[in-house]
């Protein structure tokens, strides 16, 4: 059977319910799932009572950004404890850094004589966290953007003039997070990042515990590569679609990637070895 442990919900910058996404992973034939929305945990209590009589698994999960002298990466948390009170003030800083962030850059939009407002941005974001991905919206559903790839490109990007760089975590601080809370950490979709080897030996220096093998943006050769290593330096193999939802400019569609429940077994027993060591 297939898993799918890379997920967004309307908590972040998805468009699905956690209802949906449980009911349509049900419809394929999943085994397991997790919703690992951006800097939120709003949407797995419902994704777990949603599944309560399917033959469903979903693993509490979250995906969080971090930076290494300038590098960015994206960071997966699996079995969290998501009720623990340090995760969510870590979580309500970001938040608020998202927020103060949208505001901002609403305002350089503004300044390019663009008419949006960051009330009809934090609406759209449906009281998840706030991102890029919602200000995009607003300018598609304006006409100032024929696409949401256009509004990266023109606006929101890097070297875009409405760009605001956000507030994150150093990536050992984002690893330690994630123990922490009994969670084991994997790093996201190395090859569009285009990590080297060198850095993730560093990684695995500082308790990273997996690599994301199987993503929807990796080619063949990418899923052999990063496979290749994370045998060579021990890391735990994970993978998921990274499923936005449907009028997502990427595409990625829930459970479009055969990834296989024998990866499930050695994340939870590592996730138990974290829970031992922490208590």
């Amino acid at each position: 059977m297939a898993v799918d442990l890379h997920i967004h919900s309307k908590a972040s910058d998805g468009t699905l319910t956690p209802e949906t996404i449980v009911e349509k992973a049900n419809r394929l034939g999943l085994s397991t799932i997790s919703i690992t929305d951006h800097d939120s945990v709003a949407s797995i209590s419902t994704a777990i009572d949603a599944s309560d009589t399917l033959p469903l698994t979903v693993i509490p999960g979250i995906e969080l950004s971090s930076v290494h002298q300038g590098r960015d990466a994206h960071i997966l948390g699996y079995f969290i404890d998501f009720t623990q009170p340090v995760l969510q003030q870590n979580l309500d800083k970001l938040t608020a850094s998202r927020a103060s962030r949208a505001g901002d850059m609403v305002k350089k939009l503004q300044a390019e004589g663009l008419s949006i407002n960051f009330g009809e941005v934090a609406a759209y974001s449906n009281g998840g966290a706030i991102g890029r991905p919602h200000i995009a919206q607003i300018l598609l559903k304006h006409g100032f953007v024929k696409s949401i790839n256009e509004a990266f490109e023109r606006y929101l990007g890097r070297n875009g003039p409405a760009y605001v760089p956000k507030y994150v975590l150093e990536v050992t601080e984002v690893i330690d997070l994630i123990h922490s809370v009994g969670g084991v950490a994997s790093l996201a979709h190395p090859g569009v990042a285009g990590t080297s080897e060198e850095f993730l030996a560093w990684l695995k220096e500082k308790g990273l515990d997996a690599v994301e093998v199987w993503h929807s943006d990796h080619t063949d050769q990418e899923i052999a590569h990063y496979q290749n290593l994370a045998t060579k330096y021990g890391f735990l193999a994970t993978g998921g679609s990274d499923c936005h939802g449907e009028g997502k400019s990427r595409g990625f569609v829930l459970g479009s990637i055969d990834i296989p429940d024998r990866i499930i077994p050695p994340l939870l027993a590592r996730s138990r070895q974290v829970k031992q060591l922490r208590s």
